[in-house]
This record gives structure tokens, sequence and C-alpha cells, in this order.
């Protein structure tokens, strides 16, 4: 196992050149951390207070850090003014600088110009990088945001799926369907490739088209024709003794007088009737299809007994084979289709959004970074070093390859600061952005690596608790680079305890879910029931609180 060396993270101490990653867990002071290393930056660096950049990735976060930034530049002018705190890194910081007078100058000033902050959303950064640089990125100067995409991505999949579909053979709409491919799927899928742009679409060889569905339909007109005649026949044969009671049921009768072998019968008759009564093939088969073809009846017989013959097992056997084939070639050509939708559907989203100078969130971000990547990108990367000089990334583990390459063309580099703040068991949230491999490659790039380690909101007993959760496995988030970094308790006692009826509740506890009645015999339950329970006890355990 690869061991990482942490460093206890010091506001004070804390490196203000290359790239340092800072890794604070919920509770540990994250937006006070920034606010502090902000503070440094104005004094230390003397940077003016545009020149310090901060981005982080929802607008309620970014109103958020201007409020907690400007309350401890406040704080920092009581300090310097000589009003006693029990700040310590305050009180130590105004120890350590030279003037004081002046640092009340560059606070006070900073406070002044505040509306001159440049802190951001990701997005909000983006978008004022190419309205700055409009000409060089090649940028139109009427363009329109437009915070959901969600109609350009469901038209778009919708009408493929109709071009697609609405002349295909019924076999196979019907096979489409039963393996969703359904507009809703294509729908995901392209929002999947907006959020990850470099993804690869594979494979790239030529899929085969459609099967020939003319051998399978002359067999199931075969059977159709002949059903009516063979029902009864077939009916018998099957409930016959000499087949194995492990493979169509027993024929033991229970307290009704009826046997598990004539409540099979009875299903797959039904199911067998229905699908007969189709005016073609319905596929893929249904699940007791087999149980009618001669290849499983003749491997159903009980030792020593001989082997009932029907033409009608000889045709359900072929249909059973040919389906077989074609639901492979069919299933390949629906792969084929995905990947073409996938190409098309990115070339068609990017030309609407041309035409109609559209663009959404995911958009700023991509083409500031084909900006920073093209002809005239080292003049943007210059200009923009010039105007910044230091960075502050909030909730790093929300960037993805895209954001990183944004961050470290500009900062990083020449001493200039990158400062990343997250955390990193928040970085596998691939569902809301985030890119794991994003936050790997910049722990393998980062000049240091600290840790905030302790947890200033949770009461100590839970804290423990949880630490003991983690320690039980080596690798709790899957990757070894993220290791679980223990929490420690703080030392203030002022945390409030939950207490019901006098008593102190556990902090940690586990519910185990009563059985389902709705749930099939081997325990299991669906995502929607799952949802549904978990609902209702959290619900009762609100009302109970």
């Amino acid at each position: 196992m690869r061991i990482f060396h942490h460093s206890e993270f010091d506001p004070l101490r804390c490196s203000l050149e290359g790239m340092n990653l800072i890794e604070a867990s919920a509770g540990t002071g994250k937006t006070h951390t920034i606010g502090s290393l902000f503070l440094r930056l104005l004094l230390e660096r003397q940077l003016d207070i545009g020149q310090i950049l901060v981005v982080t990735f929802t607008q309620a976060a970014t109103e958020e850090l201007k409020e907690r930034i400007r309350a401890r530049l406040k704080e920092a002018l009581e300090v310097f003014s000589g009003k006693r705190s029990a700040d310590e890194f305050l009180e130590a910081l105004g120890r350590r600088i030279i003037s004081r007078n002046l640092a009340m100058v560059l606070v006070e000033s900073a406070l002044r110009r505040f509306d001159e902050a440049s802190i951001y959303t990701i997005h909000g950064f983006c978008a004022r990088i190419l309205a700055d640089h409009a000409f060089e990125m090649g940028e139109g100067f009427d363009v329109r945001l437009i915070t959901q995409e969600d109609h350009l991505h469901e038209r778009l999949a919708y009408d493929f799926w109709r071009n697609k579909l609405y002349t295909a053979p019924p076999e196979f709409v019907s096979f489409a369907v039963s393996r969703k491919f359904i507009p809703p799927l294509l729908t995901r899928l392209l929002k999947d490739l907006v959020t990850w742009p470099d993804l690869k679409v594979l494979p790239e060889d030529p899929f085969p088209g459609l099967p020939d569905l003319v051998p399978l339909r002359k067999k199931f007109l075969e059977m159709k024709r002949g059903w009516q005649t063979w029902e009864q026949e077939v009916r018998h044969l099957l409930l016959s003794p000499h087949l194995s009671g492990n493979r169509y049921g027993s024929l033991k009768k229970d307290e009704q007088g009826l046997s598990r072998r004539e409540g099979l019968i009875s299903i797959i008759f039904a199911q067998m009737n229905q699908w007969i009564a189709r005016p073609w093939p319905l596929l893929p088969l249904f699940p007791h299809f087999e149980k009618f073809t001669s290849g499983y009846v003749s491997k159903s017989i009980r030792k020593g007994k001989s082997c009932p013959h029907h033409e009608f097992f000889e045709l359900a056997q072929a249909v059973y084979d040919l389906s077989t084939k074609m639901q492979e070639q069919m299933d390949a050509y629906l792969l084929g289709l995905k990947v073409e939708f996938a190409n098309v559907a990115r070339e068609e989203l990017e030309k609407e959004k041309s035409e109609h100078n559209l663009r959404g969130y995911q958009d700023l971000v991509l083409r500031t970074m084909k900006a920073l990547r093209g002809k005239r990108g080292n003049r943007v990367i210059a200009s923009l070093r010039k105007r910044y000089k230091a960075a502050l990334i909030d909730e790093f583990h929300d960037t993805d390859s895209a954001q990183y390459f944004i961050f470290t063309s500009l900062f990083g580099q020449d001493s200039r600061p990158l400062l990343l703040v997250g955390d990193p068991k928040q970085a596998i949230y691939a569902f809301r952005g985030a890119d794991i491999f994003a936050y790997l490659r910049a722990t393998s790039e980062v000049d240091k690596r600290y840790t905030l380690s302790t947890n200033w909101r949770s009461e100590p007993s839970l804290i423990s608790a949880v630490n003991t959760l983690f320690r039980l496995r080596q690798r709790p988030f899957l990757f070894e680079e993220i290791d679980y970094v223990e929490a420690v308790p703080s030392s203030k006692q002022n945390i409030d305890h939950l207490e019901i009826n006098g008593d102190r509740v556990a902090p940690l506890r586990f519910w185990y879910l009563e059985k389902d009645p709705e749930a099939p015999k081997d325990g299991s339950i669906s995502k929607t029931r799952a949802r549904a329970l978990f609902a209702r006890a959290v619900a009762c355990e609100v009302s109970r609180l």
C-alpha cells in the first residue's frame, strides 16, 4: 500500500508558493481557512484585492465566501488596530507582520474596494474570460447562456430514436425497448458526454446491420397455424411422468389437488398463447419458451423413460435457435446505434448552439479550455497571469479535467500560488460532475499536501465512531491514493449533545430494515422500494424526535 505524507495544515506556515493541496473534511473550518489564506496573500504578497482569484462551484457558496472573507478582513482590522482577540491566527499574524500601520492600510483598502474582489463560480470565471477575450477566443458578442440544456438533449434523443425505430421491423422495436433503448437512455448518454467531453466513444469498428428476420417469421407462422391443433397434445406430453420433476415441477398433488407441474404448465401455456396471438414473433422470447423446445425436453427425460416427440417441439427449437442468433445480432446493432448517437448528437448539439449563439454552463468551461490550448492561447494566458497573481480553489473535489487544465495553465508555475481546498472523499461523486482522476492527478502534481484534521462541528464520540468505522477497511474509497485521515475532535467544550427525556442519544446508530413482506424470497429489494422504506423510516424518526 502506498504511503502518503500529509502535513497538518497551519494557516501561518502553509506555503504561498507553487501548487498546494489542502484536504479538508466537513466541519474542519474550510471556509475559515480560505479567509485566512486570502488575508495572508493580501498582506504578505501585498496583492491587490482583485488579483486574488477565488473560485468555488455554486452561486450560494460564492455568496457565502464573499461574506466570510469580508468578515475575516474586518476581524483582522480590529486586531491590527489593537483590539485583543481569541483568534490565535490573527494574533500571531499581527506579531509577524513588519508594519501594523501598513497592514491596516491594506485591509482598509481591500474592504473599501471589496466589490472588486475576484470571487466567482467556475462558470462565472470562465464566462468572464470569454467575454474579456472574445476576439482572441473567437467568441461572439451576443451569446445567450442557458441554465438548463435538458430540453435540447431530450429533443435530439427523441428525434434520433424516432428516426431509427419508426420504420424498423416490429421485432426489433420490441427488442430495443426491452433492452431499455429508449429516449431517456439516450438523453442520459448525451448528458454524460457533455459532462465528460474527453470521453472516447468505443468501439470505432463498423457495426452489422439488422438480421434477416424472414426465416424466423416463417417458423413463427408455422407454429401459429398449428397451435390450436397441437395445444392439447403438447400439454399432455409435458404433463408426462417421463419428464423430470426438477425441470418441469413435481406431479405430486397438494391439499387443493394441484401439482407444481400443473401450475407451471398453466403459466407457460398462458405465455405461449399470448406470444403466438401476435402477428409477429415478439423478441426477446418469454422466459419459459425454452421448455417447449425439443432440446430441453430431451434433456429432461427421467432415467429409463422414452422421450416424447412432437412437431411443435421441433418448431419451437428452430424458433429458439434463430431468435438466439438474431438477438446477438440485434444487440450488436443496438450498440452501433448508441455509438452513432453519441457521435451525431454531440455534433448536432454543437451545431444548434452555434447557430443560435447558445452556451450551457459546461460550454463555458470547454470553450475556455480549448481557447487556452489554441493558437492564441499563450496570449490569453499571459494577459490573465498579469491580472491574477494567486488563486484559491474551493470545493476542489468537484473539479473535472477541463477545469483542472484551466487552473494549472494560469497558476502553480513560477511560484505563482495555486491553493486547492477540497475533500478527497467527495471526489468519488461522479453523479454531480466530480472527476476522481482529475483529483488523483492533482495529488501527484502538487508541491505540498496538507490536511485539516480538527473537526470543530461534531461531538468527540461521533468522530471516534466514524474513525473506527473507516479504520476497519484498508482502502475504504477503493483508490489507494485516497486514504482516510482520521479526524480529531476540537478542544472546545460547548458542543451540544442530543438528549431525549434526559438521556443522551448515541451519536452513531445503525438501522436494520424490518423484513419487507413485498420482497422476493432472496430478501432483495428494488431501489424504488428501498427509497420508500428509507423515507418512511426517517420520517418516523423525525416525528419521534
